[in-house]
């Protein structure tokens, strides 16, 4: 599978997780890589220069399916509920990282 890394990535997560950080519910993990957490749930991190976000399954399925986003395997295992999402637009991951924090509410 290609892989779309920027530097511009880090500089996007610093910007969305600063966007997010303004809830006192949402805090920062360093679980597999920098981190989102909502109520200690992971719901969007970036690991090697890519945003991933977890969704519903259908959710998931649809970025796949409209080519905006990849499977995120951990290891050898398809993480079905996670998405990587193609490209680093910060108004794209507000959008999605948005649903994916409602998700895990």
């Amino acid at each position: 599978m290609p892989k779309i890394k920027s530097d511009k990535a880090e500089e996007a997560y610093v910007a969305l997780a600063a966007f997010f950080l303004k809830d006192k519910n949402v805090s920062q993990s360093q679980k597999f890589g920098k981190g989102l957490r909502l109520n200690d749930k992971v719901f969007a991190m970036l690991v090697k220069g890519e945003l991933v976000v977890k969704l519903p399954e259908a959710e998931v399925a649809k970025l796949i399916h409209s080519k905006a986003g990849w499977p995120f395997a951990h290891g050898k295992k398809v993480m079905k509920e996670w998405v990587i999402l193609i490209g680093n637009d910060l108004s794209d991951w507000k959008k999605i990282a948005t649903q994916a924090k409602n998700a895990v509410l």
